[in-house]
C-alpha cells in the first residue's frame, strides 16, 4: 500500500473503531442507564437501545443521500456533530432524569452510527477497483481493533 492510500484508509479505520467501541458502549449501558432514569416501572429499560436502533435504521438511506449529493467528508462531518450532540443530549438526560430525552439522545446517536457505516465504502472508492477488496478488509479491522479494546 502507498502512502497516499495510506493516508487515507488510517483515518477511515480510526473512526470505523470509534464506531464500533461507540456502538458497544450504547447498547452495552444505556439498558442499564434506562432502568436507572425510568421511575417505579421499569418495563421500558431498553427503549433507548431500542431508539439508537431506530435511529440508525431511520437514516442510512437518508445519509446516503446526503452523501451523494454533499460528499463522504462533508457526510462523516455532519455525522459526527450530530453524534456528539446527541452524546451532549444523553448527558443532559442524566442531570435532568429524563427518559424522554435519553431517548432522543440515543436516537441521535444512531444516527451519527447511520452516517459511520459508510467509511468502508469511502476506502472503497478512495482505492479504487483494484484495491478496493484490501482497503476495505482494513477499515473494517480498524472495527475489530475498536471491539477488542473495550473493557469486559
Amino acid at each position: 500500500m502507498d502512502l497516499k492510500l495510506f493516508r487515507v484508509i488510517a483515518p477511515l479505520a480510526t473512526c470505523q473503531a470509534a464506531l464500533l467501541t461507540n456502538n458497544i458502549i450504547v447498547i452495552g449501558l444505556n439498558g442499564l442507564v434506562g432502568y436507572a432514569v425510568l421511575g417505579s416501572d421499569k418495563s421500558l429499560a431498553t427503549l433507548p437501545v431500542a431508539t439508537y436502533i431506530a435511529g440508525t435504521a431511520a437514516a442510512t438511506f437518508p445519509a446516503s443521500l446526503w452523501m451523494r449529493r454533499f460528499g463522504r467528508r462533508h457526510g462523516f462531518l455532519v455525522g459526527t456533530i450530530i453524534g456528539l450532540f446527541g452524546a451532549l443530549v444523553c448527558a443532559t438526560a442524566l442531570f435532568m432524569n429524563s427518559f424522554a430525552v435519553l431517548c432522543f439522545g440515543t436516537l441521535l446517536i444512531g444516527t451519527y452510527n447511520a452516517f459511520g457505516q459508510y467509511y468502508r465504502f469511502a476506502a472503497a472508492e478512495m482505492s479504487g477497483p483494484e484495491r478496493a477488496g484490501g482497503a476495505i478488509s482494513l477499515v473494517l479491522t480498524g472495527g475489530i481493533v475498536g471491539q477488542s479494546r473495550v473493557p469486559k
